[in-house]
């Protein structure tokens, strides 16, 4: 079976694709920062930028909403 969503789901967790094929980790999505905008991403164990899995959005509202639908585009190359 393909999956055809933009994250891989598990225990009710939304996992990043990006995470898992790049580096071989389960990290779950979330709404972040930067100077460009809110995207959608995972931190690292630091808490630091690990993952932009994503295009920029102007609001937090926005990129929340993408990713409780999970209906955001995700980036193919990290």
């Amino acid at each position: 079976m393909v999956n055809t969503l933009p994250f891989i789901e598990k225990d009710g967790r939304k996992l990043s694709i990006q995470s898992m094929r790049v580096q071989g980790e389960e990290r779950e999505l979330q709404v972040l920062s930067s100077a460009a905008g809110y995207y959608i991403g995972t931190l690292c164990d630091i808490g630091g930028p690990n993952s932009r899995d994503s295009g920029y959005y102007a609001s937090e509202e926005d990129a929340q909403a993408d990713l409780d639908a999970g209906t955001f585009m995700p980036r193919l190359n990290p």
